[in-house]
This record gives C-alpha cells, sequence and structure tokens, in this order.
C-alpha cells in the first residue's frame, strides 16, 4: 500500500471541495485504521464502522490538525482509538454491563499496547516501499542473504550454507541492506 500525506495533499484537504484529494487520503487511511480496529479486537464489521466513524471524525476535526504539533499518523492514532472505545463502550452499555476499576485498569492496559500495534500497522507499507526499492537495487543474492537472516529468521551460518557464501559475506549483505534501509526511513521522514 503506497498512500501519500505529503504536505501538498494535506494543502489540498483544506479545499473541502476537492474531492480527488480526499478519496486519495480516504483510500490511504482507511485500511490502517480497519486494521487497527481488528486488531483491537471487533468484528470485520465493527472494525468497518469505526474505521468509517474515524474518517467522518478526522474530516470534521481537519481543521485543528497542526503539523507542528505532531505527525498525522499520531493524530489519526488518538481519533482510531477513542472511536475503538467509544464502539467498546457501547457494546457494553448494551449488554447493560457498567466497566470495574479492574476493567479500566484493562482498558489503560490495552491502550499502551494499541500504540506499539498502531505504530506497527501504521509504518508497514513503508516498510514494504522500502523493501521493494532495496530488492530492486541490490544483487539478488545480496538481498536474499539480508532476507534469509533479517525476514526469515535463519543464521547466518545456516544462510551461509544455503546460499554457498560465507558468513562474513551474509553479514556484509545485511549491512549493506539495513544501511540503505535506513536511508530510506531517513529520507521519508525528511519529505513526510
Amino acid at each position: 500500500m503506497n498512500w501519500d500525506t505529503s504536505t501538498g495533499l494535506l494543502m489540498a484537504l483544506s479545499d473541502f471541495s476537492d474531492d480527488a484529494a480526499w478519496q486519495r487520503l480516504i483510500r490511504g487511511l482507511r485500511r490502517p485504521v480497519y486494521d487497527f480496529a481488528r486488531s483491537m479486537g471487533l468484528s470485520a464489521v465493527d472494525a468497518e464502522d469505526v474505521a468509517q466513524e474515524s474518517l467522518a471524525a478526522f474530516a470534521i476535526q481537519y481543521g485543528n490538525y497542526n503539523r507542528r504539533k505532531g505527525r498525522l499518523n499520531r493524530w489519526l492514532f488518538g481519533i482510531a482509538f477513542r472511536e475503538v472505545i467509544k464502539h467498546k463502550r457501547k457494546v457494553a452499555r448494551r449488554r447493560e454491563f457498567l466497566l470495574t476499576t479492574r476493567q479500566w485498569r484493562s482498558f489503560l492496559q490495552e491502550r499502551r499496547a494499541a500504540v506499539v500495534l498502531w505504530e506497527r500497522i501504521w509504518e508497514l507499507p513503508a516498510v514494504e516501499r522500502y523493501l521493494d526499492v532495496a530488492r530492486s537495487e541490490f544483487t539478488p543474492p545480496t538481498y536474499f542473504a539480508f532476507h534469509r537472516i533479517m525476514l526469515d529468521g535463519c543464521s547466518a551460518s545456516g544462510a551461509a550454507r544455503e546460499l554457498g557464501l560465507s558468513e562474513q559475506s551474509i553479514y556484509a549483505a545485511k549491512h549493506r541492506v539495513m544501511k540503505r534501509l535506513r536511508q530510506l526511513a531517513i529520507e521519508d521522514s525528511l519529505c513526510g
């Protein structure tokens, strides 16, 4: 997934009649919010509802977003998390269930875990883009050596045997690809 939260797109959103900009943003943001809601234990239908409610809240509150105060994904996380909690409360009320102190503590612990989960879901498309770039820039043996030890969890000695390379070559490949991935992440953060 490749979505754009560039300055140009964010500026285009200030014109509420720019349907193309809003559609591009919605296409890019709906999936991370949906995945986050599913990961927080909601059914597919409820997660879809939460994604729609979150995006509606985003559209209503967009004028309040200030890029100097933080990244868009953090601001959207706050909206999505509140919508998930609001949905869970609604479900609890439907069951005429009052939350105990222990359950509120559980919600707070869930929020901490949710922050970590959100970051993983949000960053996944960027990581996939970085890996695609690295795959295209390195020779297949170099990229495959990196992939075997970093993504597949293979030991350096196992990857060396499998690929017919020395362990030193495996470590060098890992280092070169990781260095390039870090460069891509830095470039991305400077542009975003």
